[in-house]
Order: structure tokens, then sequence, then C-alpha cells
């Protein structure tokens, strides 16, 4: 199915202004970092960081802006 203007974004993402906010479950310590599926309406996220040292929230902005094609700034 092709990507139109009129789908409707997922549950887990909503526009707030020029911004998008997402609803993550994220589950930190797996082998590799990809989203998953949803869990609860939000989409799930495993990320292959520890949940020490902020080592895990560092590594999903930059996952997260890797995978959207942004610098790390625009992630905050």
């Amino acid at each position: 199915m092709a990507h139109s203007e009129c789908e409707q974004p997922p549950v887990w993402a909503r526009r707030n202004g020029a911004d998008w906010l997402l609803e993550l479950h994220v589950q930190p310590g797996a082998k590799a970092t990809a989203a998953v599926g949803e869990h609860g309406g939000r989409l799930k996220l495993k990320i292959a960081a520890p949940p020490v040292d902020n080592k895990a929230n560092a590594h999903l902005l930059a996952w997260l802006a890797a995978q959207l094609g942004l610098p790390k700034s625009a992630v905050p």
C-alpha cells in the first residue's frame, strides 16, 4: 500500500505545531536496536544499550535521528 498525504498517522504519533510527538515503550538492554511493534498504544522499541548512566536514552535519540534522517539536535 502506497503512502498518501491523506493517511492518518499511527495512534502513537501526533503533531504538536511543527513538531511530532511519539509515544514510545522502550526496552533497553536488547541485542539489537529495532522497532518491534506496538505495546499499549505505543511504538515498542528495543534498544541495544544498557539502562545506566543515560546510555539507553542517548542511544535512543541517536537511533531515532538516524531513522528519521534528522540531525541529533532535532530530536530532543
